[in-house]
């Protein structure tokens, strides 16, 4: 009997684990990643419970992210610039390659850390006065 990655009031997908992969502007708070990760979970009807990591970055790997995950029982990978630009991703950004030397990071960090296909391509969770936050998810699709 596997687990289920939806919440039961949605169809059941058995044995798969959630990778977020997240980007975010400078002045995000790890509370802030956390609060966007439970607003995703609820509007695409996700178990939180279910994730098994965060990737994104090397360098936006921070300290309190760590600690984040930490606390989240969560494992955390960070990926070089080189890394994340070899991925194919559907939502490239200029602006971001202009910025970290990558067309992408969550959608690409995701895909990474998963070792599968985009499963919700990249979200942007933006707060009025406070700084953006890009969230995807990929599925890793676990043995029986």
């Amino acid at each position: 009997m596997g687990c289920c990655l939806l919440k039961p009031r949605t169809m059941c997908i058995p044995y798969k684990r959630l990778w977020f992969g997240f980007g975010y502007q400078r002045g995000v708070l790890p509370a802030e990643i956390a609060a966007a990760i439970q607003q995703l979970c609820e509007a695409h009807g996700l178990d939180a419970a279910l994730i098994i990591g965060l990737a994104t970055l090397e360098t936006k790997a921070t300290a309190g992210i760590y600690e984040l995950c930490a606390e989240r029982h969560w494992q955390l990978r960070g990926f070089s610039a080189e890394q994340l630009r070899a991925v194919s991703v559907p939502h490239p950004a200029a602006q971001v390659m202009d910025k970290v030397a990558t067309p992408s990071v969550a959608e690409a960090a995701a895909v990474l850390a998963a070792q599968s296909p985009l499963w919700i391509p990249k979200q942007m969770i933006r707060h009025p006065g406070q700084p953006s936050i890009t969230l995807a998810v990929a599925q890793l699709l676990l043995e029986a």
